[in-house]
């Protein structure tokens, strides 16, 4: 189990309320901002500036945003960088608003595997229970795609403007053993744990602290290794 005193270090700030999000953008203004959410499947965000304030419109999902991008976005609409811009635009592309709707559900059931049932076991083990997400299969490649061998593959995905986890459906199978499931599970969930680290250049997903508190995962080098060896046979 990941320590206490670790995830309350790692853990962002939680999802904000409409009010809370407004309150924070205008937190030291020069100008009022007015903020409305939406579930505009097309246009994530977009602000109209005016001298007397700033009226942003945002997807709904970014009530959800880690804290890096809640702070990209106010540097933005006080400053205008493109440093900035790039960071929340990086975040809107991320929004799938069909999988963002209320009472969208990722199938999770599997024929081998429960995925809701693994990251309800691997959030009460190792996060005391406090990661809000959904954890579903993903969705199969293309037959045509399949041959091609590969040096690499993805075997799990996290979303951070759905707080979603999707697991590589290549997975879901008798000859997988279920603890490397519940290794990819809790590989992903720890990324709505440990905040990125964003340089103008590149994104370090896998940071110092997030290596640091993989290691509560029992028999990290096996798994690990384990994942290496099952490209050639996925």
């Amino acid at each position: 189990m990941i320590k206490q005193e670790q995830i309350e270090i790692a853990f962002e700030a939680p999802s904000l309320t409409r009010s809370e999000f407004g309150a924070f953008l205008n937190d030291g203004a020069r100008a009022p901002i007015s903020v409305k959410f939406t579930r505009n499947r097309v246009t994530m965000l977009s602000a109209s500036f005016a001298v007397d304030g700033i009226d942003l419109r945002l997807h709904q999902s970014f009530l959800a945003a880690p804290l890096a991008i809640r702070k990209a976005l106010r540097t933005y609409l006080r400053t205008r960088r493109k440093a900035a811009w790039r960071e929340v635009s990086a975040f809107a592309d991320c929004i799938d608003s069909e999988r963002s709707r209320p009472g969208r559900r990722l199938r999770s059931a599997g024929k081998v595997f429960n995925l809701e049932q693994i990251r309800k076991e691997i959030n009460m083990e190792f996060f005391n229970d406090r990661v809000k997400c959904q954890v579903g299969w993903g969705k199969r490649a293309p037959r045509r795609q399949r041959w091609r061998r590969r040096k690499s593959i993805s075997y799990g995905s996290w979303n951070a403007a759905t707080r979603t986890v999707r697991v590589n459906p290549l997975l879901d199978s008798e000859s997988i053993p279920v603890e490397f499931i519940r290794y990819i599970v809790f590989h992903e969930m720890l990324h709505s744990v440990v905040p990125d680290e964003r340089t103008r250049s590149r994104i370090n997903y896998h940071t110092a602290q997030f290596r640091k508190l993989e290691h509560a995962f029992p028999d990290l080098s096996r798994m690990r290794a384990l994942g290496d060896r099952l490209i050639n046979v996925l």
